[in-house]
């Protein structure tokens, strides 16, 4: 796997310009892993362009520029997929789900060094929502990913066979197997995943369990 010219993505990842030093060589191991388990190249960190095109206008990237970019945006998605890597549920996803996650990883990380890149320059810039979420989240980014493939693993299909129109049960099904969150931790998740936050009482007395 290749990209950036000659540049293979291990030379981009572990290059100390595009990540702080660390856990970067076992985050790599981990993501070279996947991917020659899954063959999804999404799971793999971007490089950094040399210009972004947002809101009709072009931004070109000096070359400080650009490698801070890279900086930023290669230390995020180290810091997540090391949490990842010590998160019980992560490890007990299949590898389709793994590459799943890793794929938002980059994906957060992308947004965040975007969202960066623009808030410098007084450029308002408007995130993903998910991004926003994990962002404001009270819990690592780690946990919001693994919270987001939990309710797909749990997802049924409607009566007109669509997917990803999650029920609050859903959701409350998915947040009750993520290990070691507080009261506080599963009423955000429950939120930002798209549940109503006055059906978790409900949720809960229709189970017979409380909410704590």
């Amino acid at each position: 796997l290749a990209y950036g010219g000659n540049n293979s993505w291990g030379n981009v990842f572990f290059n100390p310009a595009n990540v702080y030093a660390g856990n970067a060589g076992d985050v790599a191991k981990e993501i070279y892993r996947v991917y020659e388990e899954t063959g999804n190249a999404k799971v793999v960190p971007r490089v950094a362009p040399y210009h972004i095109e947002y809101d009709d206008e072009r931004y070109e990237f000096t070359p400080h520029e650009r490698a801070e970019y890279q900086r930023t945006m290669g230390s995020v998605n180290e810091r997540i997929v090391y949490d990842l890597m010590q998160n019980d549920n992560y490890l007990d996803f299949t590898e389709k789900e793994k590459a799943e996650a890793l794929k938002l990883a980059t994906d957060y990380a992308t947004d965040n060094a975007k969202y960066t890149y623009f808030t410098d320059r007084d450029v308002e810039f408007e995130r993903e929502s998910w991004v926003a979420n994990a962002a404001d989240a009270p819990v690592s980014e780690a946990v919001f990913i693994v919270a987001k493939i939990t309710l797909k693993k749990v997802d049924q299909p409607t009566e007109s066979g669509r997917y990803g129109t999650y029920t609050n049960e859903e959701i409350g099904d998915a947040i009750m197997q993520i290990d070691g969150l507080s009261k506080a931790e599963k009423e955000y998740l429950w939120v930002a995943l798209g549940g109503s936050d006055k059906s978790i009482p409900r949720y809960w007395i229709k189970r017979g369990g409380k909410w704590k």
